[in-house]
Parts: structure tokens; C-alpha cells; sequence
């Protein structure tokens, strides 16, 4: 709970700062996992309730997002970290649609792999991209790469999202 409150340090300190929101993120996205995924935990040993309900892994990525985007307005923290903070933190949402214990992680990597170009490379001002050719296959490889690590769990969204098992020649 004292993590968010190193906003109040000096902007001098601000990587101090971004650390400690990154690890904050990063534990209860974790704590979340362990008591919204897994079946055994339950409150008070009654089998009907479980601890951690739906509604609370949404009121909190909605209050991180919102703290995220009050210390980006404030400057406390640079794009780099608003960028894993909202990776973080809108990834959390898919344990809501597909409870599988990895599924928190693997989102998190397929959008941090995929948002790049998205979040950190955008100006306003200008029509064309600020990336470079080779950011560009850089990223591209990079999105390739997770997409390979994690295609048992795309496997299990298609799956999922198409209600019935995937035919031989899709896998």
C-alpha cells in the first residue's frame, strides 16, 4: 500500500518512483492470479464464495489506471513506465474472460510485444511514425518471438472465443 505513495518524492528520484510502481503492478497482478485462478482458495473453507470476485479485479485496473494516468498528467513518471504501467495493467482484465492460470502472464508479454509502436512512438503533431526501419524489424521480432512462446495460450483464446475445439489443420 506505500508503494503508490512514492509518488510524493522528489522528481529528482523519479526512476525510484518508476521501479516501485512497475514491482507494485507487478505483485498484485500477481496476488490477484493467485486468489482469482486457483480454485482451492476459498473464504472461510465455504465452497460456494471465492475469496476474490470478478468486480475486484476490475475496480482495481481501473483505480491503477487512473492513478497511472494522474501521475503522467503530474509528470511524475516518464513514458516508458506509463507505457508498462498500462501493459500491466489492462492485461489483468483478460483472467476475467479465460481462467487459466497463465493466461495474466502471457497477455502482459503479447502486449508489451505488440504495443510499442502504438504507445511510444505516437506524436500528435506530426502524420508520420517516429520509428526507425530497423525499430520497426525489431519490433516485428519481438512480436514474433512472444507469439511463438505463447501459442498454446493463443490456442486456448481461439478455442474460447470459437466455443469449440480447433481443427487440426488451424493448430
Amino acid at each position: 500500500m506505500a508503494v503508490p505513495g512514492l509518488a510524493v518524492l522528489p522528481p529528482k528520484l523519479h526512476f525510484l518512483t518508476e521501479a516501485g510502481l512497475v514491482g507494485h503492478a507487478l505483485l498484485l497482478r500477481y496476488v490477484e492470479n493467485q486468489f482469482f485462478n486457483y480454485s482451492n482458495v476459498y473464504y472461510h473453507g465455504m465452497d460456494d464464495d471465492v475469496m476474490y470476485p470478478s468486480y475486484m479485479v476490475t475496480l482495481t485496473t481501473l483505480v491503477g489506471l487512473a492513478i497511472v494516468r494522474r501521475l503522467m498528467v503530474d509528470n511524475r513518471i516518464g513514458p516508458k513506465a506509463v507505457w508498462i504501467l498500462l501493459c500491466l495493467y489492462i492485461s489483468k482484465l483478460s483472467m476475467l474472460f479465460m481462467p487459466s492460470k497463465a493466461v495474466l502472464w502471457v497477455s502482459a508479454v503479447l502486449l508489451l510485444a505488440v504495443s510499442p509502436s502504438l504507445l511510444l512512438y505516437k506524436d500528435n503533431s506530426r502524420t508520420d511514425s517516429k520509428m526507425k526501419p530497423w525499430q520497426g524489424y525489431a519490433h516485428a521480432g519481438v512480436v514474433t518471438m512472444s507469439v511463438w512462446f505463447c501459442r498454446e495460450t493463443i490456442f486456448e483464446a481461439l478455442q474460447w472465443w470459437n466455443g469449440r475445439p480447433l481443427s487440426d489443420g488451424l493448430l
